[in-house]
């Protein structure tokens, strides 16, 4: 008697083999004895083996966010960029299935805002949670990537930034209390990181494009006060105190008034210990320190 199968199974298989990308073959495949493949490694470990065994042409065109891949190891193109801010969303690491269920659509839930006005970090960390088993599911069959831009930890100042909904409030304090949960719901409390979540923008972020003037070409003057005590403690929260697998770069200039010596990038990598990604979004490659 044939066993029964379940009706999705069928469709699950289908999926997984049209999708949109594979992951290297560990069991067969150029990389299968290396480092890179061994999933008792440390992930620098693997990291390190991997990047070993890449030529320089290889190294560079998996420098930008949509990253080539290396088909002579078998390591397929990868698309850094995938958007979660309140839900799984379309961008360049994630693809809907255009053909039907499943994969088609992820739950949206309320924007940061919404959210974060609820004042209910139990609530926020659900909702982190049930967005990254999404996005978890939406990896493994190939529909999207494991690294999340989101989310935007930037204290909302000035209403005409023009990002207010993408933030959880004004309160650098209630920022890190909505940044606690939402991570925790995002990377998970295991040892293996169910999505790595990227608090973004590091500092002192609040203009996109004003008398002439764009993000790309500003340069914030803040005091040293007004960085420590508004500008950083959600960055605080993400490197120091959860431990985020990523963090993303601001676009404009820093300047920090009455700063003796240090600049921010040493309060991340010193101060506050990070150990992990530093990204940059698209278009902006860094910024100075003065």
């Amino acid at each position: 008697m044939k066993p029964p199968t379940h009706p999705l199974l069928s469709l699950l298989a289908s999926v997984l083999t049209a999708s949109a990308f594979q992951f290297p073959d560990c069991v067969n495949g150029p990389l299968a004895k290396s480092k890179a493949c061994d999933v008792t490694g440390a992930a620098p470990e693997r990291a390190a083996s991997l990047v070993d065994q890449l030529t320089i042409d290889e190294k560079l065109v998996n420098l930008a966010d949509q990253a080539l891949g290396a088909p002579r190891l078998g390591l397929p193109k990868y698309a850094w960029w995938s958007e979660g801010l309140h839900g799984v969303a379309g961008s360049p690491g994630v693809t809907f299935n255009t053909t039907g269920y499943p994969f088609s659509y992820a739950t949206s839930f309320a924007n940061a805002i919404n959210l974060g006005a609820s004042f209910d970090d139990n609530l926020v960390y659900e909702v982190g949670t049930a967005i990254s088993t999404e996005a978890r599911a939406f990896a493994n069959f190939g529909f999207g990537g494991l690294d999340y831009w989101t989310p935007n930890v930037n204290p909302y100042k000035d209403p005409r930034w023009g990002r207010a909904a993408e933030t959880p409030g004004e309160d650098p304090l209630h920022i890190k209390g909505y940044v606690k949960a939402m991570l925790a719901g995002l990377e998970g409390n295991e040892t293996v990181r169910k999505v790595i979540a990227t608090c973004k923008h590091y500092a002192a972020y609040d203009l996109e494009r004003w008398h002439g003037l764009t993000r790309y070409e500003f340069e914030a003057i803040v005091t040293l006060q007004d960085l420590s005590e508004y500008y950083l403690p959600p960055f605080q929260q993400c490197a120091r105190d959860s431990k985020v697998g990523s963090i993303m770069c601001s676009y404009n200039a820093l300047t920090i008034q009455d700063m003796a010596g240090g600049k921010p990038d040493e309060i991340i990598n010193l101060d506050w210990t990070s150990h992990g990604e530093v990204g940059i979004d698209q278009l902006s490659y860094g910024f100075e320190y003065m």
